[in-house]
C-alpha cells in the first residue's frame, strides 16, 4: 500500500562544514487537528512521562495525558529521569484524557534506578540512532537495544567523550558550545512544514509536519540532533544538494509502505529501503501528521 506523501518543494540548502539543512515546504493547514507538541505539554504539566510500574520496563514508557488535547511524541524525542533515558521509537499521538504506553529504547546503558518518578523532555536522538530504534518491526521486542548503544559508545569514541553510564546525552555536555553554534548557523526558515539534512554526500534524515508551527518548534531539536553525527564531518566539494533531496522524497513516495499496530490516535505505517533507508509515517484522516526519513 501506499501512504499520500504530499507534494513538497526542497528549498536553498544552508551549509556549515559538512552539514547541509534544507527546509522543505508543503501546504501547511492541511491538518485542522487540535494537538500540543510533547515539550509544551510536559513544562504546561499538562502529562506526565513515567515508567510503566515500579520494577520498569526498558523498552516501555507511558504516557499519562490528563489535559484536554492530544499531545504529539516524535520518534527519536528523547525524555531523562526515570530508571534511564529513552527515546521513543515511533511518533505517537497520545490521546486526551488517557494513558498511552508507547514503545522505547534506552539511550543510557550503564544506568537502572530511579532518578525521578515523571521524566523531562531532552534533545533527539542523532539519525543514526533514530534508523536502528524504529527499524525493529516489533518496536518494543529490543531487539535493537544493544544496536543503540554500540552506536552511541562509538560516536564517543569519535568525539572523545566519556560518561561512565554511556549516556547519549553525555554529547551534548561534553560538546554543547560546538552544537550550539552549529545549531545558530542553521535558523528555522518562515513557512518551512519540513527538514532535511545532509552530512557529506548523504541525506541522512528527514523530518515534515502537517503545520508550520510544529516544525519550527521542532526545527532546532533535530539540528541539534544532526551536529552530533555531524560534528566532525569535513566540508567536501561532494556534499549533497536538492536534487538528492528531491530523489529521497521520490523513494518515498514509490516505496512499499506497510502498515503497523497504532499506538495512540491515528494509523501508522513503515517503510524500509533497499538501501538502509528506515521511514515511518503518523497518519490521521488521510493526513500525514509527521513523516520521518532517517538513513
Amino acid at each position: 500500500m501506499t501512504v499520500c506523501i504530499p507534494e513538497i518543494r526542497v528549498g536553498e540548502p544552508v551549509q556549515s562544514g559538512g552539514i547541509a539543512v534544507f527546509p522543505l515546504f508543503t501546504n501547511d493547514g492541511a491538518s485542522t487537528l487540535d494537538y500540543l507538541p510533547s515539550e509544551q505539554a510536559m513544562s504546561l504539566g499538562a502529562i506526565a512521562v513515567k515508567e510503566i510500574s515500579d520494577s520498569g520496563s526498558v523498552s516501555e514508557l507511558m504516557v499519562d495525558n490528563g489535559g484536554d488535547q492530544p499531545v504529539l511524541f516524535i520518534d527519536g524525542e528523547e525524555v531523562r529521569g526515570g530508571k534511564q533515558n529513552r527515546v521513543f521509537n515511533i511518533s505517537v499521538l497520545a490521546p486526551a484524557r488517557n494513558w498511552t504506553i508507547i514503545p522505547v529504547s534506552c539511550v543510557q546503558a550503564g544506568r537502572w534506578v530511579h532518578q525521578s518518578h515523571q521524566m523531562t523532555s531532552g534533545t533527539c536522538a542523532p539519525p543514526s540512532v533514530r534508523r536502528i530504534t524504529k527499524r525493529d518491526r516489533a518496536l518494543k521486542s529490543g531487539r535493537n537495544q544493544w544496536e543503540v548503544w554500540h552506536a552511541i559508545s562509538k560516536r564517543h569514541r569519535e568525539l572523545g567523550v566519556s560518561s561512565a553510564t554511556g549516556d547519549m546525552a553525555a554529547t551534548m555536555k561534553v560538546h554543547g558550545e560546538r552544537i550550539e553554534s552549529v545549531r545558530r548557523q542553521f535558523s528555522y526558515v518562515g513557512g518551512a512544514t519540513g527538514i532535511a539534512v545532509a552530512i557529506g554526500n548523504k541525506v541522512t534524515s528527514l523530518d515534515v509536519f502537517d503545520r508550520t508551527a510544529m516544525c519550527e518548534r521542532m526545527w532546532g531539536r533535530l539540528v541539534q540532533a544532526a551536529a552530533m553525527d555531524g560534528l566532525d564531518a569535513p566540508a567536501s566539494g561532494q556534499n549533497a544538494g536538492k536534487d538528492d533531496v528531491a530523489n529521497r522524497l521520490y523513494k518515498l513516495s514509490e516505496v512499499r509502505w506497510e502498515p503497523m499496530a497504532s499506538i495512540g490516535l491515528g494509523e501508522h505505517y513503515r517503510a524500509l529501503g533497499d538501501d538502509g533507508m528506515v521511514a515511518t509515517a503518523l497518519v490521521v484522516d488521510n493526513v500525514p501528521i509527521h513523516l520521518a526519513m532517517s538513513m
